[in-house]
Formats: structure tokens, sequence, C-alpha cells
């Protein structure tokens, strides 16, 4: 349990992602970042390490955005998407 990242820090995985915040017994929990190396987009939001549901922001490469939900740092759930032209898609 005891080796198990608690607290503050930093993460990358094997595909060179990384997450950057708080954790809670070796599982996101908190205020934290993640940035998707193959893509560029990066997640900021709030983790909950009991259900892996992430409420945040995703900003990408293109200027889009998207509001809402994430599980395992995947669009899940509601949330908005606005694109670089203004349009708004909500589900």
């Amino acid at each position: 349990m005891w080796d198990m990242p608690f607290g503050i820090g930093i993460h990358q995985e094997s595909n060179e992602n990384i997450y950057e915040g708080m954790w809670s017994y070796g599982s996101k929990h908190g205020d934290g970042n993640y940035t998707n190396s193959s893509t560029g987009a990066v997640i900021t939001g709030v983790w909950n390490s009991e259900t892996e549901i992430c409420h945040g922001i995703e900003k990408n490469k293109n200027k889009d955005v998207y509001t809402g939900e994430f599980f395992q740092e995947q669009r899940h759930g509601e949330g908005m998407l606005t694109t670089i032209d203004g349009s708004e898609y909500i589900g």
C-alpha cells in the first residue's frame, strides 16, 4: 500500500502520454493534466480514482475544445464540443 503513488506526481506511460497531478493509492485522483503524446491533446480536470471518471476540458492541436466527462482519458458521458469555427455539439 505504501509503495503506491500518493500526493502530487508525474507519470509517463510507455506510449509517452503524461499525467501530472494528484494521486491516491496509485490512481489519478484530484486535479491534474493529461497530455496525449500522439495527438497533442491536453485534458485538464478533476479525476475520481473510484470511478476512473474525469470532469474536465480537453484542448487539441486544431483548437477544438471539449468540456465534459472522460473515462480512461477518452470522451465519455455528457459534454460539449466547440470547434474553432464556433460550432457547438452537445451530447
